[in-house]
């Protein structure tokens, strides 16, 4: 996604045997790092399933919604002892962010925000990466 390669966005119905498997891959890889619903549904999307990076973005919002309901459903008793002020405000903030980020989106085109996705997803996995193997 950082390199400037000419990308068109796929008008042609995906495979529903491919969909399958690339939903069961970005869901093991996410289940097993713990992180990745953004990292690795959205350039999947992009890649792989021929959506545009507007769409893609959203779609993953979706998928990422649905998989922390499923993760709260089967985590009940570890709800009971959140700190609900604290997640009441990142909620806010995060929503205050989603709405800027989606209004801001519209301004850069699918061409430009590709590479700086791309730069953002290596930064973060070196970041994840040293804090890994340093224990920081």
């Amino acid at each position: 996604m950082i390199r400037e390669n000419s990308y068109t966005p796929s008008t042609e119905k995906q495979s529903f045997t491919r969909l399958i498997i690339q939903g069961c891959i970005n869901g093991a890889i996410t289940g097993f790092i713990g992180i990745g619903g953004g990292f690795i549904i959205v350039p999947s999307l992009v890649l792989f399933a021929g959506h545009t990076m507007n769409n893609a973005i959203g779609t993953s919002l979706t998928i990422i919604t649905v998989n922390c309901l499923v993760g709260i459903l089967g985590n009940l008793e570890a709800v009971a002892s959140l700190d609900y002020l604290f997640l009441s405000t990142f909620a806010a903030f995060a929503i205050i962010g989603v709405l800027a980020g989606t209004w801001a989106v519209r301004f850069i085109p699918d061409r430009k925000l590709r590479p700086v996705f791309g730069w953002l997803v290596l930064a973060m996995s070196v970041i994840v990466f040293i804090r890994i193997f340093t224990g920081y």
